[in-house]
């Protein structure tokens, strides 16, 4: 059985399955799988919402993804988004 962050998660995949262009479903799922620490699923959700519908809050959920990063390496992953 699932617990209920992984429940969460799976939910959120689904539906921006269903609605793959909606940005504020798919930045609820990026920070849902950021607290699970899927960073690989953040990023590639944030990278594929971009190209649908670059919405401004999409930049600032990448840049938690790579909070950790140096200056240089985060422009460096930025810069997929342009």
């Amino acid at each position: 059985q699932e617990d209920k962050p992984q429940h969460a998660l799976r939910l959120y995949q689904e539906a921006v399955a269903y609605l793959p262009d909606h940005a504020p479903l798919a930045l609820q799922l990026v920070n849902t799988a950021l607290k699970q620490g899927r960073f690989k699923l953040s990023r590639r959700t944030v990278e594929g919402m971009w190209q649908m519908n670059p919405h401004p809050d999409l930049v600032k959920a990448y840049g938690k993804i790579y909070a950790q990063e140096t200056a240089e390496r985060r422009l460096k992953k930025f810069s997929r988004l342009l």
